[in-house]
């Protein structure tokens, strides 16, 4: 009898076992959901989305016609063509199916209409951030005693107003932190040691990205962000963030800790 067992890729790396990056090509099937905004209407993700209103109907719709129906609208960007609001529930979320499913469920619980408005939107996302932080303290208690979570999520109040950073900055925050817990006898989480162990653990847990500039070919500038879970692949389950550059959080992350 075969058995299938859902695990994260960061908990994988913490089994003592050899030859892990072997085991995983032979044994395992990474689940990647990742898309991009423009290829987004033929993601596993808007279909999971479109999906979830086409199950309320007495009859079969095609792919998108049940989702336009309830958001009948688009989010407008000064700098580029309006978009499907799809668009928003990717950036607020971590390309999970449970986040985009959690923050539908959040806005039909609290919606009397027949279709939703942005403001719909805009009111889940303070019910979603509760939401966020629940999958957040599962997730580090992987990394870290429940006893140690409260000392952790202190290291967010150094950056009120600050939702991009660089490495200088970032070592300066962390330099009080560390200070502010020994003068209170605290014990530091593990992985808050050091900066550049601070900076890890929160690229790998996808708080932060981190970013670099690209230049076009018509000389134009274009920022790029590299997110953990982009990057992730079978050779590389746990891809290293990069010292020294800048560094955003991620949005609904920054809603969520009031940055």
């Amino acid at each position: 009898m075969k058995v299938m067992l859902l695990i994260r890729p960061d908990i994988m790396y913490k089994m003592p076992v050899h030859n892990m990056n072997q085991k995983l090509r032979n044994n395992a099937v990474l689940l990647n959901w990742v898309t991009t905004y423009r290829k987004y209407v033929d993601s596993k993700l808007f279909k999971i989305a479109d999906d979830y209103f086409m199950k309320q109907q007495d009859q079969q719709y095609l792919l998108g016609q049940s989702w336009n129906h309830y958001f009948p609208y688009k989010i407008q960007a000064p700098w580029k063509q309006p978009d499907n609001l799809f668009i928003e529930f990717l950036r607020y979320s971590l390309y999970k199916p449970r986040d985009i499913l959690t923050m539908l469920n959040e806005m039909v619980d609290a919606c009397n209409g027949d279709i939703f408005k942005h403001a719909d939107f805009e009111d889940m996302l303070t019910n979603y951030s509760v939401y966020l932080k629940g999958e957040l303290k599962d997730c580090m208690l992987i990394y870290m005693e429940d006893s140690d979570y409260s000392n952790f999520i202190l290291f967010f109040d150094y950056f009120q107003g600050h939702k991009n950073f660089d490495y200088a900055f970032f070592e300066t925050k962390h330099l009080e932190y560390v200070r502010y817990l020994k003068a209170l006898e605290r014990k530091i989480p593990p992985f808050m040691e050091t900066a550049s162990e601070a900076l890890q653990l929160l690229y790998d847990t996808n708080i932060i990205c981190y970013k670099t500039v690209e230049t076009l070919p018509n000389g134009r500038k274009k920022n790029k962000m590299f997110w953990s879970y982009k990057e992730r692949n079978y050779a590389n389950i746990q891809p290293e963030v990069k010292k020294g550059g800048k560094y955003a959080f991620h949005l609904a992350y920054a809603k969520a800790f009031r940055l």
